[in-house]
This record gives structure tokens, sequence and C-alpha cells, in this order.
């Protein structure tokens, strides 16, 4: 299950999508929020999406991340999200954002 996605076109026309996404309903146990991130070449994926970010759910359900995405002077992917805490930033090069490794630890912003 997928939704919530934000799209951003950088410099050279390349498309990068990130999407809130979860576990399959009937998973119980291990079930995560995620947020993902897939280079796209027109409508397609380039590779397979890899996970940015992961949030266990409890026994109140699943919260949806929310991600906004843009590219900065630099060519580097900003990406902000949420979880049951608060607002999250995120960054990796753009060339690199394929690799889940490239993206920085998140940084928290605030709540709210």
């Amino acid at each position: 299950m997928s939704w919530f996605p934000a799209l951003t076109v950088d410099r050279v026309g390349s498309v990068h999508l990130a999407y809130a996404a979860a576990m399959p309903e009937d998973a119980v146990l291990n079930s995560y929020d995620m947020i993902e991130y897939v280079a796209l070449d027109g409508a397609r994926p380039i590779g397979s999406p890899v996970d940015v970010m992961a949030t266990a759910q409890d026994a109140s359900g699943s919260y949806a991340g929310r991600p906004d995405l843009l590219v900065d002077k630099n060519g580097d992917l900003l990406m902000t999200w949420r979880n049951r805490s608060g607002l999250w930033f995120t960054r990796a090069p753009r060339e690199r954002a394929s690799d889940p490794t490239a993206w920085t630890e998140s940084h928290f912003l605030g709540e709210g």
C-alpha cells in the first residue's frame, strides 16, 4: 500500500518520487510505516524503491508519513516526513539517492 506521493524534478530533468507506504494490513507483527524513494524515467521506476524511513506500528495502528521532497541548488534531495512525534528532515545527493545509506540520519525539526 502506498499514498501521499511527493514528486520533484531536478535541473537535468530527472524525476524523483517519495511516498508513504505500509506493510499489508494482515501483517500484525513487525509492521512498519515507511517512506520510500525511487527515481523515475518518465512514469517508469529506475531500480527498486528504497526505504528512507521506517517507524514500527503500535497498538494504536499506523501513521502516514506524508513526505515532501525537493532538490536544492547543489542537486541534493531534501525530504521532510512526519510521524507521531513530529516533523523530521533528511537529505541525500541526487545521484546516490537510490542507495539507502546515502540518506542522512533523520533530524527532528519539531512537533506539529
